[in-house]
């Protein structure tokens, strides 16, 4: 008997790709774009004037972030129906993809405001002494750059997700490893090593997708940040000067 069967682990993996498009790539999807919505109104929250709205802002994201991914999958599915019995009936997936959205929300908040506070003030003032109106000097000016500090992090924090949904199988979801444990114990164990080692490969392949999309990127907002904002400037006082 092989103590490693290559071949085995390669078979394996077709078998372990459709789980990824159907519940990982959705989840991770729909994470991103609920997410980010919860995390820019929580990240408003800090950077508002409001004590009372930046105090729960900042403590909601203090207990999330200080909770393991798997406590709070874990209360989500088993304690929401407890209060709401009806929930019992939903799919599992929904309960992996709250989880998600709950835990980047706080980390996109974070990432968001750290972004922000990190554009020098005066890049506000210049943009206005230009001619542009704030919503234009916010949008074209300090997004941009806010973007561009944001990056690594947004970058390590999809990596995240899509890493974290591995414990979706603790819930019964049939994701990559919940598919390879499914395969797993159809084969009795007998060629553990090789299917596990097989959705380590896919995670590994979509990690570096994503590094190496992150790293582009970077370099495309590195030249708008460097060319783009003073085009943006002339153009605001051009338009300032034509109104005069």
């Amino acid at each position: 008997m092989k103590l490693f069967d290559v071949e085995y682990m390669v078979s394996v993996i077709p078998r372990l790709i459709p789980s990824f498009f159907e519940v990982t790539l959705l989840c991770v999807a729909t994470t991103l774009v609920v997410g980010s919505i919860f995390g820019f109104l929580l990240a408003l929250c800090k950077l508002g004037k409001n004590r009372v709205l930046r105090g729960v802002a900042y403590a909601v994201t203090d207990v999330i972030r200080s909770m393991p991914f798997i406590v709070m999958l874990f209360l989500l599915y088993y304690g929401l129906p407890k209060f709401f019995p009806a929930l019992n009936a939903l799919n599992k997936v929904y309960f992996l993809t709250l989880g998600l959205i709950i835990f980047a929300s706080c980390r996109l908040s974070e990432i968001m405001r750290s972004a922000y506070e990190a554009i020098d003030k005066t890049q506000m003032e210049a943009s206005l002494s230009v001619g542009l109106t704030p919503p234009q000097a916010l949008w074209h000016v300090v997004v941009p750059q806010a973007f561009y500090i944001a990056l690594p992090n947004l970058g390590n924090l999809l990596v995240g997700m899509v890493l974290e949904t591995a414990l979706g199988f603790t819930i019964g979801v049939y994701d990559i490893m919940g598919t390879a444990r499914v395969i797993n114990a159809n084969e009795y164990g007998a060629h553990n090593m090789e299917i596990y080692v097989a959705a380590a490969l896919i995670y590994w392949v979509i990690s570096l997708l994503i590094a190496g999309l992150t790293s582009q990127l970077e370099k495309v907002a590195k030249k708008d940040r460097q060319g783009g904002g003073r085009k943006r400037l002339l153009k605001g006082s051009e338009q300032k000067e034509g109104v005069a």
